[in-house]
């Protein structure tokens, strides 16, 4: 009988080591979803900055060009 008892101290004590490791290994797991998606989050946010940015500048250029075409379209000036 205590051979029996024995073996199941044993058993249980693998059955705790093995979910100790299987919590290890999806705690790891979890940590790379985790930066996974922080690095992803950046990458959005580089984007719409990016994205931000180019149309700001689309903004300039077209005020700029705006700008001209009315210099161009006046009718010149005599300064006599």
């Amino acid at each position: 009988m205590g051979s029996r008892t024995s073996r199941a101290h044993d058993a249980k004590a693998r059955a705790r080591r093995a979910r100790a490791d299987l919590m290890l290994e999806r705690q790891a797991q979890d940590e790379r979803i985790e930066d996974a998606m922080a690095a992803a989050l950046l990458a959005i946010e580089d984007r719409t900055a990016a994205l931000a940015e180019a149309e700001q500048e689309e903004r300039t250029l077209a005020s700029a060009l705006q700008r001209l075409s009315r210099k161009a379209s006046m009718p010149a000036t005599s300064s006599r």
